[in-house]
């Protein structure tokens, strides 16, 4: 099988971006323009999120797959900045747009051109004739959302997050759509990020609710799997994980509703192989232990840990 003809299976991803609370459930009438600044301190490095639209559980599945496909084409796609251009969707149009300071600037970057059907697919989000303006209007939220690594009073990085360009096709499954990966994130695809996980789009895939997406990319990055850490358990509080995964509420009546809404999603993710989800009273423990083969462990339901 070819690099080209590879489906998608892992996204490497720094963990800050998946747990910094850049992507959130959010109800449909929510003001898709929400400017904000998140923040995530990692030993003397400050790395700031400027974010001018309000990002949801689609685009951290179009982000995901993007990487994805990035890094299946990376021998031949990844680049530093080119010399020349000459038509839309190039690589150093694309790079320019990643509006690069710092350490950043003439960094590798990533690259894929491929199609929207393919992206979609890749996302687990079906195909239908909505899905390329679905797919445009995610890629232009994130290609405003602006990383910066600062240390001290000093800004030593910084780079928007991605850039992309429709370009000419007689049919949807043409390669279409140019994604270029700013340098950071494209560090964490190459494996050469200080921090990252390996997203699970496998997984990805058999998650139907919007909040066991988001529930999977925040635990998935507070775990940390790796070779040498297969297995890994912890335990959090259920309104600690509401709190990571929705928009923040005062209100009481919304956090019975959210306690309520966020069952069928741990029944979900319990229902994979790899993880292990058990409920005692407000507590939930999650395992998940990375396998070679995919488990024929059939689903299972929450577990109810009997108290004391």
């Amino acid at each position: 099988m070819t690099k080209k003809d590879r489906k998608p299976e892992i996204a490497r991803v720094d963990t800050a971006t998946l747990d910094v609370g850049l992507f959130k459930l959010r109800s449909k009438n929510a003001d898709p323009v929400k400017g904000q600044v998140l923040k995530k301190q990692r030993d003397d490095l400050l790395i700031e999120y400027a974010s001018t639209y309000a990002l949801n559980d689609v685009d951290l599945r179009i982000f995901v797959a993007a990487l994805s496909l990035a890094e299946i084409q990376r021998d031949k796609d990844l680049f530093k900045k080119p010399k020349e251009k000459d038509k839309p969707g190039t690589q150093l149009e694309l790079f320019d747009d990643f509006k690069t300071t710092g350490e950043a600037t003439g960094m590798e970057a990533g690259y894929a051109l491929i199609s929207a059907y393919e992206l979609a697919t890749a996302a687990g989000l079906g195909w239908g004739s909505r899905q390329v303006k679905r797919i445009s209007d995610s890629l232009t939220r994130m290609s405003n959302v602006r990383m910066t690594m600062r240390m001290e009073d000093r800004v030593m990085s910084g780079a928007n997050m991605l850039s992309f360009a429709h370009l000419e096709s007689k049919k949807p499954r043409d390669a279409n759509i140019a994604i270029a990966i700013s340098p950071h994130f494209a560090k964490a695809l190459l494996g050469e990020a200080r921090m990252y996980v390996q997203y699970s789009l496998t997984e990805m895939h058999q998650l139907q609710h919007p909040a066991s997406v988001l529930i999977h990319s925040t635990m998935t990055s507070r775990l940390s799997l790796s070779s040498k850490r297969p297995v890994r358990t912890t335990t959090i509080k259920i309104d600690t994980l509401i709190d990571a995964i929705y928009e923040p509420t005062d209100s009481k009546a919304k956090y019975r509703d959210r306690r309520r809404n966020i069952k069928p999603a741990l029944e979900e993710l319990n229902n994979l192989p790899d993880w292990n989800v058990e409920l005692d009273k407000d507590t939930l423990k999650i395992t998940i232990q990375r396998t070679l083969h995919e488990s024929q462990r059939k689903p299972k339901s929450v577990t109810k840990r009997k108290s004391g």
